[in-house]
């Protein structure tokens, strides 16, 4: 199963930001006092734009019989075996994002723990299926 990311409030920055400099560098055109048009400036509004339309469609999580994987850009950041995943549950407990955090065993790390976050669209069907696969981890959220 795949899960994209949820294009949430931090999308809609940057969105607007993107946005906003678009139509700075582009305000010569519209009879406002500006020297002229800014295809510099445009460009980087359009990346800025871009951005979190792009992270919401390439990074999503893959989660299958074998394992949890995070991918970003159609290549994997992680690759987490079931039996490692210790907890499911809030990125930041009491507050009111919906991130939640993935917590699992990993040796390199200095702690023996990493923790994978993830925001993705459809948050209930990703906490059943991490539920379904890995059973044993303390899942602390609805």
């Amino acid at each position: 199963m795949r899960f994209h990311a949820r294009f949430g409030l931090d999308g809609w920055l940057w969105l607007l930001l993107g946005t906003f400099q678009v139509f700075s560098s582009l305000r010569g055109h519209f009879g406002l006092k500006a020297p002229g048009i800014s295809m510099l400036g445009v460009a980087i509004g359009i990346c800025l734009a871009l951005v979190p339309l792009l992270r919401s469609y390439f990074l999503y999580w893959e989660v299958d019989p074998q394992a949890f994987r995070e991918r970003a850009f159609l290549a994997i950041k992680r690759e987490i075996p079931w039996e490692s995943v210790t907890r499911v549950g809030r990125f930041s407990p009491g507050s009111h994002d919906d991130t939640l955090a993935v917590w699992y065993t990993n040796p390199k790390a200095k702690t023996g723990s990493s923790v994978v976050t993830a925001r993705p669209v459809h948050r209930q069907q990703f906490l059943e299926t991490l539920h379904r696969y890995a059973p044993d981890a303390t899942i602390d959220v609805n």
